[in-house]
């Protein structure tokens, strides 16, 4: 029998929410582990492909609600119990408006806005030094790519190409005080 957990929903209103968004292989995931690395806060990594693509195993031409309805829900897990949240995926606005409506509803402080506008020729430059480099092609990436798909909420921060890995960590820190 599990022990009933008495969860602190005052805690999650000092918790920070980070969500940087962009293309695949836009530089992404690695702010996000380079983030918590440096830090001695804990902090919840919430990669959107690993629950949407090897959790649900969603593909095209399924309903996108499943796993943002489970990202959601491992988001609040987290910062409910005093983690603060990075949380990381290509999110593209038209598809994922409503998420971020209902994360700033319950979320309402301490959330930050990242977006990665990387061009996709550094986009593709960027992927090829990764360890999973070969999980998809330039081609691919084209296609899912887009550009300027800012949100404009309140206080996000654009990434561009002369950002390198360490001034946006050092941006992402100063912003939020991790």
């Amino acid at each position: 029998m599990f022990a009933s957990i008495n969860l602190c929903y005052d805690k999650a209103m000092d918790t920070k929410l980070i969500i940087l968004r962009g293309s695949s292989g836009s530089g992404k995931s690695t702010v996000a582990k380079k983030l918590r690395e440096q830090s001695e806060e804990n902090i919840a990594i919430i990669e959107q492909d690993y629950l949407r693509r090897e959790v649900l195993r969603e593909c095209r031409g399924r309903p996108r609600t499943h796993n943002a309805d489970l990202i959601y829900q491992t988001v609040m897990f987290c910062l409910e119990r005093g983690f603060h949240v990075i949380l990381e995926g290509n999110f593209v606005f038209d598809v994922y408006k409503d998420f971020f409506l209902k994360l700033n509803k319950q979320h309402p402080n301490n959330t930050f806005y990242y977006y990665f506008n990387i061009s996709l020729e550094e986009t593709i430059k960027r992927h090829q030094t990764k360890p999973k480099r070969d999980e998809f092609t330039g081609e691919q990436m084209a296609r899912w790519y887009k550009e300027n798909d800012i949100i404009g909420f309140p206080g996000e921060k654009i990434i561009t190409d002369d950002f390198t890995l360490e001034a946006t960590v050092a941006l992402i820190k100063k912003d939020t005080g991790l």
